[in-house]
């Protein structure tokens, strides 16, 4: 996940916007081969859709040969309510793109069966060779769509009952009248999101400062869903300076650092679009200092961990952890190379044990005692079972204690 942080909300609506007119333009869609967007709603994406509708009006860009998604839609306003997601679209967006109405997929808040109408959605959206890229927003609790706190990572478009913290803030739109809020609506799920090929996710202003610090330095929760993002290898966050506040000094320089890097040096940095399954040329296959990792380039070993996760592809590929299926013989001596390696002086006593000041190994935290241990340390026997010499002769370096010829801890 990247985080770019945009000194005001103008400048960061500007990047969003940015980005995505370059992501359509560079996928060249046609009617038969749309560019599939999705969308979200509420006060964050406002100055993005008017950068977008700005830019069409220059001839920047054309929404003709695109089709839209929408995250959610409260249950029970009819799409004519001035405070529905339809109405907040067609005045905000649809209205002044050249957007085709038939192209503007919206949940349906009065369907009668409203577990149909997710699957429905669902359905739409697998027919349209799944999304793009996904705009998004994040809620003041974390929230990501209308996935509210506790909602599953696994989960796909549904009803939901909105959380009363939602309830709250969604009552500017209503006269502050949280009596006028739907307290239901159908949103994505968080899985439907993170299938996304690419997600983009809009923060401003101080109240999303202490959400964001829990999306991006926080680990995974269902209880940020927000934080899910973390697991999708083309997510980027952009923020404003306000958003920010609560970050690390050193999250926000490392993050700076890196944009700043990749600003200046394009060269090595991955700036295509994800290949679309059934579309385009396939992936190339990933290069090692050896050549194209197979099977037929590591012979004697075989993974013992594989992915299914649709995130990384990545993970599908490169084995995670190898074993040899022709484990060499144990052996009650040293190889040549072993007694090689353990004829070099070494230290009397491992690093990390001199970090442990007077214990019973010995040692004090100067590393300077010449104190017996209570172990018999050991060049560490693991080492007769790697095959590669490298790690091997890394291996026989470290000392470790023999609790057979020492005193075992009280």
């Amino acid at each position: 996940m990247g985080l770019v942080i945009r000194d005001n909300a103008e400048s960061a609506s500007s990047y969003v916007a940015d980005y995505i007119v370059d992501r359509i333009k560079s996928f060249s869609p046609t009617r038969t081969r749309p560019f599939v967007l999705g969308l979200p709603t509420g006060s964050s994406p406002l100055g993005i859709y008017k950068c977008l509708v700005e830019k069409y009006k220059a001839g920047l860009v054309s929404f003709e040969n695109v089709i839209t998604f929408n995250m959610d839609e409260y249950v029970s306003l009819p799409p004519a309510h001035p405070q529905s997601y339809a109405s907040f679209m067609h005045d905000n967006f649809f209205s002044q793109v050249n957007i085709p109405p038939q192209n503007t997929n919206l949940l349906n808040g009065l369907a009668p069966d409203l577990a149909a109408e997710c699957s429905r959605y669902e359905a739409k959206i697998a027919a349209a060779g799944g999304i793009d890229l996904f705009l998004a927003g994040l809620g003041e609790d974390g929230h990501l769509a209308f996935n509210e706190p506790g909602s599953s990572l696994a989960s796909r478009t549904r009803v939901v009952a909105l959380a009363e913290d939602t309830i709250l803030a969604n009552s500017r739109f209503f006269n502050d009248d949280m009596n006028k809020v739907p307290q239901l609506a159908l949103t994505v799920g968080v899985k439907t999101v993170l299938e996304a090929r690419e997600v983009l996710m809009i923060v401003l202003g101080a109240k999303k400062a202490r959400a964001l610090k829990k999306c991006v330095e926080g680990g995974v929760s269902s209880m940020w869903t927000g934080s899910a993002l973390q697991m999708h290898e083309r997510a980027i966050v952009v923020c404003d300076e306000e958003a920010a506040g609560e970050l690390k000094w050193k999250t926000v320089k490392y993050f700076k650092s890196v944009e700043r890097r990749e600003s200046g040096h394009n060269h090595g940095l991955d700036r295509s679009l994800p290949i679309r399954k059934g579309l385009g040329t396939p992936p190339t296959k990933l290069k090692t200092a050896a050549g194209p990792l197979t099977p037929e380039s590591t012979p004697k070993a075989t993974a013992t961990h594989s992915s299914s996760s649709p995130i990384s592809p990545l993970a599908q590929t490169v084995p995670i952890l190898l074993t040899t299926n022709d484990e060499p013989a144990q052996s009650s001596g040293y190889t040549a190379l072993e007694q090689k390696i353990l004829a070099q002086p070494v230290p009397k006593s491992h690093g990390l044990l001199g970090l442990l000041g007077t214990s019973s190994y010995g040692h004090t935290s100067d590393g300077d005692s010449e104190a017996e241990s209570e172990y018999d340390l050991k060049p560490d026997r693991m080492a007769s079972r790697l095959t590669d010499p490298v790690f091997a002769a890394e291996a026989l370096r470290r000392l470790t204690p023999n609790p057979e010829k020492g005193k075992m801890l009280g």
